[in-house]
């Protein structure tokens, strides 16, 4: 498809982006403004009658004729593919009077580039006033407001609306320009003046507006920040500039001599941890997001993290008391005045205390103050009801397999990693356990990527075939079985060695199964990290886990 398709064709062709054109077409006009060149220039924006432009009419016209349509109807087809000069216009500059300007559009048959015109839905033509050339954004927002009467509306069908609609007007624009400050601020404005129900500028706003764009676990509505956003979709087109093809890497390994001197040593000895694969392509790595991957959802998480205000603007309530409330089982209006009694921005004088919280309430409704009771539930009301899920138990492989269970534990404080494997065949009966401990780990997903890899050179070890590895890590499973990874990119390097590895193995399958499943890997791991050493049983396993062995056999 590359040969066959140009790199100018951007329309529905994946992984190309409209934005393209609108940038190549700005720049044009930029450098021709720019030009010293006495030599007059010009630029023709041409408007299609119809949007058949990128069909082959020869090609078109031969199938008509193949298929014995009349030579008339095979002349008003091709007329279609006109030129519509009422839209097209020509820019042009250079050492050039105005008569000739004029005299050039004229015989070309279509008018001077104006402020007005747009390309592809934006201005082409940005004066120096940028807010006087996005002043259609305004434009756009109040023909949205007159089919709607904020009113008449509640403020939870205005949240909607805010969100669904008034937000992302304009993305379009954000994903080209840097918005004036001047424009943003009125945008929000008009939104902030809607969502309150106010006429003009008159009115009480309870909260700031910023503090309704801070996410819902940290107490806002979740608003977008147009300013941050903006930023955001402009990082996207940044991030495909640096991540075009084509680019070259340096070797596999880590120029250690540069790292310490260019970081301090904290950084260094982080950096000279990673483990880098000797498989699959470099790239770059979207740090932000777990996967590795840019995605402007992360960027404008990241931004919004980074904000000096967002300390000011977030809630005093732990996040758990958030989540309850917006995951509560009741209409969204009834949600969103519980919020603002969370918040105290409920006009009222009488405050009521419950569970050693101060919180707002316009009336001592029994109903209300229980579902604000339920939404100030700590965590061990949420673990209790977590750990009455239904629990599975471990099943045997089929005959003539063997599976090892395998689990890792990892401590955040002293970074350090606990590893454990039993192997068993298909009657439960254990044929030997392994424990490993490891010091200077980095995240609980990496030390089952390291257990997951230990597991297979002891298999290996043991000249195993027909082998089952069982693991409690859903997501490194998933990406080991799958062509689309989900751990975290400082992980994929391990999961890359893993595939390369079982590819040479014969009969080696991966699967998931819950933690109940898994308990006895556990301990192990739980043994191995909690006393510090390495220990490998045969037949002879320790009493201790012997017995675990038969309870679990007993369940067969």
């Amino acid at each position: 498809m590359d040969k066959l398709i140009s790199p100018s064709q951007v329309a529905y062709v994946p992984k190309r982006l409209i934005n393209d054109n609108i940038i190549l077409a700005h720049e044009l006009i930029h450098s021709m403004k720019r030009s010293k060149k006495k030599t007059p220039l010009v630029a023709l924006k041409l408007d299609m009658s119809k949007a058949f432009d990128r069909l082959e009419w020869s090609f078109i016209d031969k199938m008509l004729l193949h298929l014995r349509f009349s030579d008339d109807w095979r002349t008003i087809i091709q007329q279609w593919h006109l030129i519509n000069y009422s839209k097209s216009s020509a820019f042009i500059c250079g050492d050039i009077s105005q008569e000739e300007k004029l005299s050039i559009t004229t015989r070309l048959g279509v008018k001077k580039l104006c402020s007005s015109d747009k390309y592809l839905g934006l201005p082409i033509l940005l004066g120096k006033s940028k807010v006087s050339s996005f002043h259609s954004l305004k434009d756009s927002y109040n023909k949205r407001f007159s089919g709607w009467n904020s009113k008449t509306l509640n403020q939870a069908a205005r949240t909607t609306m805010v969100k669904s609609v008034l937000n992302s007007i304009p993305a379009h624009y954000m994903s080209n320009f840097k918005m004036p400050k001047t424009t943003l601020q009125q945008l929000d404005t008009l939104q902030r003046n809607f969502w309150w129900g106010h006429k003009g500028n008159k009115g009480i706003n309870f909260i700031s507006w910023n503090s309704l764009c801070v996410s819902k676990e940290d107490g806002g509505l979740a608003f977008r920040n147009l300013e941050h956003y903006n930023l955001a979709l402009l990082t996207k087109l940044a991030w495909r500039l640096c991540t075009k093809p084509g680019r070259q890497w340096s070797p596999r390994r880590w120029n250690s001599n540069l790292i310490n001197a260019v970081f301090p040593e904290n950084i260094a000895n982080l950096i000279l941890q990673m483990r880098l694969s000797q498989y699959g392509e470099d790239k770059l790595i979207w740090e932000p997001n777990s996967s590795g991957e840019f995605s402007v959802k992360s960027a404008y998480k990241a931004i919004n993290n980074d904000s000096s205000l967002r300390s000011s603007q977030q809630s005093s309530f732990p996040k758990v008391v958030w989540k309850n409330l917006w995951k509560a089982k009741v209409p969204h209006k009834v949600k969103l005045f519980l919020w603002k009694c969370l918040r105290n921005i409920v006009p009222t004088l009488m405050q009521q205390s419950l569970s050693d919280k101060r919180v707002s309430c316009w009336f001592a409704c029994h109903e209300i103050r229980n579902l604000i009771q339920n939404c100030l539930k700590d965590n061990q009301q949420i673990d209790q009801n977590s750990s009455e899920r239904a629990t599975q138990s471990w099943s045997p492989p089929k005959d003539n397999y063997l599976k090892i269970n395998i689990d890792a534990l990892f401590d955040h404080n002293t970074k350090e990693i606990g590893v454990g494997l039993i192997i068993r065949d298909s009657a439960g009966s254990a044929k030997g356990i392994r424990g490993r401990y490891f010091n200077g780990g980095v995240n609980p997903e990496q030390a089952e990527c390291v257990a997951m890899i230990e597991a297979i050179q002891w298999a290996k070890e043991l000249n195993l075939n027909n082998v089952l590895l069982e693991s409690d890590c859903k997501n490194v499973v998933t990406a080991i079985n799958n062509v689309i990874s989900t751990v975290q990119w400082t992980n994929q390097s391990y999961v890359d060695g893993i595939r390369h590895i079982l590819s040479s193995a014969m009969y080696f399958g991966v699967g998931y199964v819950k933690r109940s499943a898994n308990n006895i890997a556990h301990v192990i791991a739980h043994e191995a990290r909690s006393q510090k050493t390495s220990f490998d049983f045969g037949d002879d396993i320790p009493y201790k886990i012997e017995m675990l062995v038969r309870d679990e056999k007993k369940l067969l």
